[in-house]
């Protein structure tokens, strides 16, 4: 950390998507969203889970995607093409 403040923690976020701000941290609770709870069988089954994992990770993947595109479009729209 750029302060190596001896209070400041962080953990590992496993099947996680977030929006971080200006200094890398999740500002609250709606601005993020895992893979768990609800969304698992609720007969649980490795190989039924995995797949379910890898399902959310290909969402997750494309939706990221889709924020970034649809951000250039207004940006792009706004401010016209970057050089």
């Amino acid at each position: 950390m750029e302060n190596k403040c001896a209070f400041m923690a962080y953990t590992d976020a496993p099947y996680e998507i977030a929006y971080s701000g200006h200094e890398g941290v999740v500002p609250d609770g709606n601005a993020l969203i895992g893979f768990g709870g609800d969304m698992e069988p609720s007969d649980y089954d490795t190989h039924k889970t995995e797949e379910l994992k890898n399902l959310w990770e290909k969402i997750c993947r494309k939706k990221i995607q889709e924020a970034y595109d649809e951000y250039m479009v207004f940006f792009k729209g706004k401010y016209g093409k970057r050089d």
